[in-house]
């Protein structure tokens, strides 16, 4: 017997696996699709590789279990049906299992009732099979959006040289999304419900959910860029006296591309926020001059309160946009489908996009957001189309009346 006939049913896929007994033709050890570079993991196998991708999500249980069904029961797809490592997937194979995903066949190899893969004592469970039944258009498309993260960030760590499935999310962004990349009114009110729907009754639900609540907060009305984020402290925050108006004005200073200093003015609707964060982790409302706190913290603080990283912001907007796909598929699901493909940087559009369309200066707007040119900023204002709108509404159309305009 073959090792390709031990690998023709996701149980033994999936055993091989996890025993880490897969022959290197199928371990990815010499996948196709292995970077040439240096790593920035230490992983060999397609196996070890997915597993450190998984535990970045280990302290956000719902995501975790969410992300890995879908890697998972994609992985042993490609091993059991194809008879190839994961690190040598090319697009034609994405295309053969988004087919499959909407009709699981063999049903008797694919379907099934049984939760779980592992019996009590840990071994795996002969009645194991991946899928519960076909899947809907809008899980396929969750399910790309996860394994579509999965492979850029493989890419990004130098184990594989390039995503495999880049061009269906970049063919599903352009008929969806403008090229500004920015959520919708909709959405954005998605991911407020989002936030609202959260658990709060232990300490730690309320620590979860104050900083999800103050990273919202805190690039929507600011329109900062990650590391802008990451790199500032509390003690980044300063008080200016308006004479004229006989009122403080609150400002955020942080350091933009080319180490370059700009203060971004602060709205008095953000300053509850800061101290409803600062609150949540036992600290005084308003920060101290000179605080060396980071501005977003990691909520491991055995040694301290340590910035997050850029991977780690990314994956908390993710896991973020991911509820808020949830809820607004209750409503809209071809909306909510979108919310799969934003991330971090959406923010920093949403946020450009809602200031000039509430009729802020495109100047001042430029300003906030550090950019050189006032062309880079105006993308983002929709005045002009939506006046031109406004003015042809109503004057131009056809007459299916048979009447003649006088021509």
């Amino acid at each position: 017997m073959t090792m390709r006939d031990l690998t023709t049913t996701p149980n033994q896929a999936f055993a091989l696996a996890r025993n880490a007994t897969l022959p290197p033709s199928l371990d990815g050890s010499q996948g196709d699709n292995r970077g040439t570079g240096r790593q920035q993991i230490a992983a060999g196998t397609d196996w070890d590789a997915l597993r450190v991708w998984l535990g970045q999500y280990r302290d956000q249980a719902k995501t975790y279990a969410a992300y890995e069904k879908e890697v998972v029961r994609f992985y042993v797809w490609v091993i059991a049906t194809l008879g190839k490592p994961l690190s040598s997937v090319v697009f034609e194979d994405w295309e053969l299992y988004t087919a499959f995903l909407g009709d699981p066949q063999p049903a008797s190899l694919w379907i099934g009732t049984k939760r779980g893969r592992l019996t009590k004592d840990g071994s795996l469970s002969k009645e194991y099979r991946p899928f519960a039944g076909p899947l809907s258009a809008t899980s396929i498309r969750y399910a790309q959006g996860v394994i579509w993260s999965m492979f850029e960030w493989l890419r990004s760590v130098g184990y594989l040289a390039g995503n495999p499935i880049i061009i269906v999310r970049g063919r599903r962004k352009r008929i969806a999304r403008s090229p500004s990349r920015f959520l919708t009114e909709d959405q954005w009110r998605a991911v407020l419900e989002a936030l609202d729907e959260l658990p709060r009754e232990t300490v730690a639900e309320q620590r979860v959910y104050a900083r999800w609540r103050w990273i919202a907060t805190l690039f929507y009305m600011t329109g900062v860029r990650t590391a802008e984020a990451i790199d500032a402290t509390m003690g980044a925050f300063s008080v200016v006296r308006d004479r004229e108006q006989g009122r403080n004005r609150y400002f955020l200073t942080v350091i933009g591309k080319g180490d370059k200093e700009r203060s971004i003015p602060l709205p008095d609707s953000f300053l509850p926020e800061i101290t409803r964060y600062r609150r949540a982790f036992g600290m005084s409302d308003w920060p101290a001059a000179g605080e060396v706190t980071p501005l977003v913290f990691s909520l491991r603080m055995k040694s301290g309160f340590r910035p997050l990283t850029r991977q780690s912001m990314w994956a908390l907007f993710k896991e973020l946009f991911g509820h808020a796909h949830a809820v607004l598929s209750r409503r809209d699901p071809e909306g909510a489908a979108n919310l799969l493909a934003a991330s971090t940087h959406w923010m920093r559009h949403t946020a450009a996009t809602d200031m000039l369309n509430s009729g802020a200066d495109l100047r001042t707007v430029q300003a906030i957001l550090g950019h050189e040119s006032i062309a880079t900023t105006s993308i983002y204002s929709h005045a002009e189309d939506i006046k031109i709108h406004r003015d042809i509404d109503g004057k131009h159309g056809v007459d299916w009346s048979g009447k003649s305009h006088g021509r």
